[in-house]
């Protein structure tokens, strides 16, 4: 039988294949726009991006970002402290975090 998804956008019968295509063309369209402000993301096939935005940065770029309501993870407790772990969502979602990036980098340098 398949899973049932309740409460996202598209739930269906399949298993959750449409849900998975989603998340994949929102986490690539969430590291292209992070590429053109200067933050390269590696490679993902999860559901998140892992992006090193320098030691420097990333505590108060993750502060910067809670105040403007987008939750990102920094990744200073698993020994990558100048990285940042970024889930995708609904195109909504990544909209929202763009901005606020843009927003963000602005603040922070």
């Amino acid at each position: 039988p398949g899973t049932l998804f309740i409460g996202l956008p598209g739930s269906r019968s399949d298993g959750g294949c449409f849900w998975r295509e989603v998340l994949a063309a929102e986490r690539e369209r969430m590291a292209a726009g992070l590429r053109e402000m200067g933050i390269e993301p590696l490679p993902s096939a999860a559901n998140f991006v892992f992006a090193e935005v320098g030691e420097d940065r990333a505590v108060a770029l993750n502060d910067a970002l809670t105040v403007r309501g987008v939750i990102v993870r920094p990744c200073g407790a698993f020994g990558a402290p100048g990285a940042l772990r970024i889930t995708a969502g609904l195109p909504e979602d990544t909209d929202r975090l763009l901005v606020a990036m843009r927003e963000a980098l602005e603040e922070v340098g």
